[in-house]
């Protein structure tokens, strides 16, 4: 079954069951990936080997996502540490994912990447794929437009698996069943609470216990310790700017490149597709395309309608409208030759593509060209001012490397060689900063005990790909006791909130036991008119009991007919419920969105069955890593 998906999940149609995923590689990372970095192995997974450099590629696009999904700042407690882990284990799954596809044959087309090429909104233009955009943005980035495909060819291929064990996924009619039973069961309680609040109005704390408390807790009560550091910086986009150039230069860049600015032969096609199938050999799937190709040329049948008016399920027609004019050597190679050497307008003879005959209509043509210097002078110049700041930044960067290190006292040294300014940052903790100081690489090492004890230079400090610093200690605040006056009332506060908490705990305590023994609320006297009764609670009904109650209530025994079940709960505000189970209501299957449903519950079948591949694959592999390694020197 997954093969049968593997080999007929093909063309653009397959990737709408892909559109939402992520390119595994993010668009301006691709040269990181491929060059530069630490190159320690700190994974081996059955020979094949992942080095630092990828782990540090995939912590910084994460640390970037992070960053944009939290306004501009890391959220707490997600250390540099915990990064590393999380990104060597992901490379470790995405690298026996490749073993296994390539193992078992699957593999992306060129047509196929190109396809999912064209989805991407920084390739198009008014909507649509546009390659000369596609060309600019791979050539503005410095980037190698093969190598960018070849690892998205990877992933694709990678997906072709995983979409197939996603779309192989069932559950029986009864565990769907069950899961709406479940998922929409609703409960009906009876409820008490005791309120923290209510005993705080009561409570006095005198100002010896507030001194008392804060003598035996002054640790608790500190300043953050605080840094200023000072710094060199390294700037691309500064390089770049200060590079001058000339119209010669220009143009001896654009003839030294002039392959940049050829344009290969282009074309646009559209396409029917007859497959074979289990029932429909090769010998069939011929004479069939035969037929459908003479109808066309005779005109009993119109390209664009063919397939719909057979209304023959081993026939698929793939237009080629989205995709505009595709480069030569995009289609398959016999298909190439033939479009190549057709005019505009011909309905190609069946082609065999090894899984189908394709008949093929040529709606239009371009002929290779190379691009005139005035088409391409601003793109040529902005290139050529690219490389020659990438040049001057790797050169500059090994300088920063060398001079900080040999010189680790002072930044002078290295803010002479680089005809540099020294700054310096204003005061930020280990928990955040402005400025450089946003970067948790600057953070961390300015916490470090070489930079905050030793009083060394850090090591380069990589901000982004295009900017990286060296930072050295300015000044250093420690942690100081904070005085009385400014805690009393913070002390005062959580005292009166401790001796409420222990207050309604005894009460509700005892209580409890008193409701559960009765098996009714006559214990409460009075106070049983405060119970509530709540009926329909789902499962995250949080509008009509504290959030607190709903995890307990839901593990708790449904009751015989007629009976109550008990439970006693603590919120984290400290308030004490007494919760008595009155009903359990099954949830009924929707009425509306049933499709969506069972898709959900699919999909949660799906995600286990991955983790249950994920966790073989593992299992069968042989993998080692080195976590120490992780650690940058």
């Amino acid at each position: 079954m997954l093969q049968s998906i593997h080999d007929n999940a093909k063309g653009w149609v397959a990737y709408l069951i892909v559109g939402l995923i992520s390119v595994p590689f993010a668009l301006w990372g691709i040269q990181e990936y491929l060059g530069g970095g630490d190159t320690r192995v700190v994974a081996e997974v059955n020979g094949e080997e992942i080095d630092l450099r990828a782990v540090q590629n995939a912590v910084s696009q994460q640390r970037q996502r992070l960053v944009s999904m939290f306004g501009g700042k890391m959220p707490p407690g997600f250390d540099d540490s915990s990064l590393k882990q999380s990104a060597l284990s992901s490379l470790v799954d995405q690298e026996l994912l490749k073993q296994y596809a390539d193992k078992n044959g699957y593999r992306a087309s060129a047509k196929e990447v190109l396809a999912f090429i064209s989805t991407m909104p920084a390739f198009q233009n008014d909507g649509k794929f546009d390659p000369e955009t596609y060309r600019q943005v791979m050539s503005a980035q410095g980037q190698n437009a093969a190598s960018y495909e070849e690892q998205l060819r990877q992933y694709l291929s990678q997906e072709q698996f995983t979409v197939a064990m996603n779309e192989t996924a069932f559950l029986p009619a009864s565990e769907i069943a069950l899961y709406q039973r479940l998922e929409g069961q609703t409960r009906d309680v009876e409820l008490y609470t005791l309120k923290v609040a209510d005993k705080l109005a009561s409570i006095s704390v005198d100002e010896a216990k507030i001194s008392e408390y804060y003598e035996k807790n002054i640790g608790q009560f500190q300043t953050e310790e605080k840094v200023k550091v000072s710094y060199v910086e390294l700037d691309e986009a500064v390089i770049a700017k200060s590079i001058e150039l000339t119209e010669d230069d220009v143009v001896a860049y654009y003839e030294e490149n002039s392959d940049r600015y050829f344009e290969p032969e282009k074309f646009q096609v559209n396409l029917i597709k007859v497959n074979l199938t289990e029932s429909q050999d090769k010998t069939q799937a011929e004479n069939k395309a035969n037929e459908i190709h003479a109808k066309i040329n005779a005109g009993e049948l119109s390209f664009e309608s063919a397939v719909s008016s057979l209304a023959d399920e081993s026939l698929f027609y793939e237009s080629g409208e989205g995709l505009g004019l595709i480069p030569k050597g995009t289609l398959n190679a016999d298909i190439d030759v033939a479009v190549s050497e057709a005019a505009k307008g011909d309905v190609l003879a069946p082609i065999f593509t090894g899984a189908a005959f394709e008949i093929v209509q040529v709606v239009n043509k371009q002929v290779a060209r190379n691009k005139a210097f005035a088409e391409v002078k601003a793109e040529a110049e902005k290139n050529l001012r690219k490389e020659r700041s990438s040049k001057q930044y790797e050169e500059q960067y090994e300088t920063l490397r060398t001079i900080a290190y040999e010189n680790d006292g002072s930044l002078q040294p290295v803010a002479s060689a680089l005809n540099a300014e020294i700054q310096t940052t204003d005061w930020f903790t280990a928990r955040s900063g402005e400025g450089i100081a946003q970067s948790r690489e600057v953070i961390q090492a300015a916490f470090s005990p070489d930079v905050l004890e030793q009083g060394r230079n850090s090591s380069v400090l990589d901000i982004s790909g295009s900017k990286a610093v060296v930072v050295r200690l300015e000044a250093n605040e420690k942690p100081q006791p904070k005085s009385l006056t400014e805690v009393q009332a913070d002390i005062e506060t959580r005292l009166k909130q401790d001796e409420a908490n222990a207050l309604v705990k005894a009460e509700g305590d005892a209580l409890y036991a008193k409701v559960k023994e009765s098996a009714d609320w006559s214990a409460l006297g009075d106070a049983i008119n405060s119970v509530q009764t709540v009926a329909g609670i789902g499962r995250a009904d949080s509008t009509k009991v504290d959030s607190a109650i709903l995890q307990p209530l839901f593990k708790m025994t449904a009751p015989a007919e007629g009976k109550s079940s008990y439970e006693s709960v603590i919120a984290p505000s400290g308030d004490f419920f007494i919760i008595a189970l009155k009903a359990v209501n099954d949830g009924k299957p929707m009425a509306d969105n049933v499709e969506n449903q069972v898709q959900q519950y699919v999909s949660y079948e799906a995600n286990r069955e991955e983790k249950v591949v994920m966790d073989a694959l593992r299992a069968d592999a042989d993998i080692k890593t080195y976590p120490e390694r992780l650690i940058e020197e």
